[in-house]
């Protein structure tokens, strides 16, 4: 018990660290996405199509503008703590209060759209309360930043289940009295601001004397290291959701319903290849600088695990998947069965980008990326203003599988000049 505790809880190597990293990123990760996944199955039975669909609107709507809160300050932090600097203190005191500032303009953004709805009275009503998510999951999400930093995913696995359990239970209970995307809108209100109080418990002291801490003249450093890989998060956070915007232009809730249930499930494929590049994460940003061999070594076995299981999971999509997913959605959504499995494609390219778009980050080549986001987003831009009117939800997972794979196959070839 001492070992498996020590193992579980202690870093060692970097081996261990890795392996122990990933172990409670997947259980942390597995847990939250299972647990919102028994909920949004609830949720998309009890509201029907049209109503999860508006639900569905607004989240695409709050990630979209949750890009004006993360401009890569997340990144930037968590770098130069893997890589111990000396002034991390100021580096905390200084990206916080960043990206307090930052994600009060993008909630004011956000809550702007109320004036430009005009047909639509339940998503106007929706947007005060995915405002007041979009703040509380951008502090989350810098709390979860110092964690990684500090190698400490333990920490991090405990918070989101225990964020997950209470947003599962909150959205049970409100949907069984009122079957609306509002409740399921109020049990994710409520359960961030839970998810943050109790990061705070444990992340407290990481918070402590921030004013004292502040340092103004790293302003320009962070933004300096942070502008290309706020290019690469607005392009793509845009590429995540303007096929779920587009479709808003062309068609109506119920088909957005049906779009994004299929997207659910792909979600939670996409789970093991990016667990295993956020525990690397730390070991790329340090091996960069002391060991290029050896973190080539790292990224070669990761991307054939990861390739590994993407083709087996696509294998399952294909043959026993639609079976699976009409017994979980139900009947109504029998529709979204083939765009699971376009949008399944996807996952082959995608899993090895997640791994080689961090290492690429770690060695300060981060620009390199941005040429492979512009092509996607221009891609998927094109391809669903041709399509989505044509084929509607169709044309729409088209687009993005299209546009995705494209997107990963360029990265991959620039990553091998990159990285050799």
């Amino acid at each position: 018990m001492e070992r498996i505790k020590k193992f579980l809880f202690v870093n060692t190597n970097n081996k261990q660290t890795v392996i122990k990293n990933t172990f409670w990123l997947f259980v942390g990760d597995i847990g939250i996405k299972i647990l919102k996944l028994i909920l949004f199955v609830y949720a998309a039975r009890k509201l029907g199509t049209s109503e999860w669909g508006i639900f569905s609107y607004s989240l695409a709507l709050m990630s979209t503008f949750a890009i004006i809160s993360d401009i890569g300050i997340n990144s930037v932090i968590s770098r130069e703590a893997a890589r111990k600097t000396d002034n991390l203190k100021e580096y905390i005191s200084t990206g916080f209060f960043l990206k307090l500032g930052l994600s009060f303009i993008s909630c004011f953004a956000l809550l702007s759209i109320m004036f430009f709805i005009k047909d639509n009275n339940t998503l106007k009503a929706l947007i005060p309360i995915t405002t007041f998510m979009l703040f509380f999951d951008s502090i989350m999400g810098f709390g979860f930043t110092i964690n990684r930093a500090f190698e400490k995913m333990e920490i991090e696995a405990f918070i989101k289940i225990l964020s997950a359990v209470c947003l599962m239970v909150l959205g049970f209970i409100f949907i069984s009295k009122n079957p609306k995307a509002i409740s399921l809108s109020y049990s994710y209100a409520i359960s961030g601001i839970i998810g943050v109080i109790i990061m705070y418990f444990f992340l407290g002291s990481y918070l402590n004397n921030l004013t004292s801490t502040f340092n103004k003249n790293l302003l320009k450093y962070i933004f300096k290291e942070a502008l290309p890989i706020a290019i690469i998060g607005v392009i793509g956070t845009i590429m995540s959701n303007i096929d779920m915007i587009i479709l808003g232009w062309f068609t109506n809730s119920s088909e957005i319903g049906l779009y994004s249930a299929a997207q659910k499930p792909i979600q939670i494929v996409y789970l093991i290849p990016s667990l295993i590049a956020t525990a690397l994460s730390p070991v790329f940003s340090r091996l960069a600088i002391t060991d290029k061999e050896k973190i080539r070594g790292i990224i070669k076995q990761s991307l054939k695990f990861s390739l590994l299981i993407t083709i087996i999971v696509n294998i399952f999509i294909f043959t026993i998947g639609g079976y699976v997913f009409k017994i979980m959605f139900g009947p109504q959504y029998i529709e979204s069965i083939p765009l699971f499995k376009i949008m399944g494609l996807a996952i082959i390219t995608g899993a090895p980008s997640l791994i080689i778009s961090n290492a690429i980050f770690a060695f300060g080549k981060q620009k390199e990326l941005i040429q492979f986001i512009i092509i996607s987003l221009v891609l998927n831009i094109v391809l669903c203003l041709l399509l989505i009117p044509r084929f509607g939800i169709y044309g729409a997972a088209i687009s993005v599988t299209i546009a995705q794979t494209m997107g990963n196959i360029f990265l991959i070839i620039k990553s091998n000049k990159i990285l050799k």
